[in-house]
């Protein structure tokens, strides 16, 4: 979807009351009044719709029996949740799922963290890193993803897919990577004793999810 410079002729008092909800939504005038428009004339915009992919994958992955609990989203485009690993100091891994919403290359991103300065944890996270990105470029070709200090970043990609993909699908798609990441870690550090072993369990779960997903991003 495009975007043109258009001028307006509005009240200097909407234009405040803009200005302070646009403060309080942490987004640009101008993006919000291209949103209350798109709403208003039921013309949905990339950015609505990547509110609404994100609000269903937050139904799924924050269902009952999910390890996931939910945490302040700072926008509507991006989604934070946090998971806890088995392992001294009661450690948590936070995720950010961000959704571009106008990308035209990319879906949007995922990033997992450890809020720690323990060096052992750093380390032991990192091998865990390491090694999910190496399964991901060996099986699926993947290699728009990073790690550093405990931090992992992964390009997510737009579905292909002959036709145009509902919210409730790609959300579906986004929750059963995050799952079986999530899966996979916490799987990798309950092994640590016997790292061949952590890292075999890490395959195992990613070939699992690599046969039964219900799509690829």
């Amino acid at each position: 979807m495009g975007k043109n410079v258009y001028s307006l002729v509005l009240s200097s008092d909407v234009i405040n009351a803009v200005d302070r909800m646009a403060y309080r939504l942490n987004t640009s005038r101008s993006n919000l009044i291209n949103q209350i428009l798109a709403e208003y004339v039921s013309c949905p915009t990339p950015e609505m719709r990547a509110r609404e992919v994100l609000r269903r994958a937050e139904g799924l992955l924050t269902a009952l029996n999910e390890p996931f609990q939910l945490l302040l989203q700072p926008t509507d485009t991006l989604l934070s949740l946090r998971s806890a690993l088995t392992y001294k100091y009661n450690p948590t891994i936070r995720y950010a799922l961000e959704l571009y919403g106008d990308s035209e290359n990319s879906l949007g991103e995922l990033r997992a963290a450890l809020r720690t300065q323990n060096e052992t944890l750093i380390r032991d996270t990192n091998r865990f890193y390491s090694v999910w990105m190496s399964l991901e470029q060996r099986h699926d070709g993947i290699a728009d993803s990073s790690m550093e200090a405990g931090r992992f970043r992964r390009k997510l990609r737009k579905p292909s897919s002959e036709k145009p993909l509902g919210a409730d699908e790609i959300a579906q798609m986004i929750s059963d990577y995050v799952r079986a990441f999530d899966g996979a870690m916490k799987t990798f550090f309950a092994n640590l004793d016997d790292l061949a072993a952590a890292e075999q369990e890490v395959s195992d779960i990613y070939l699992l999810y690599r046969r039964t997903r219900t799509g690829f991003i």
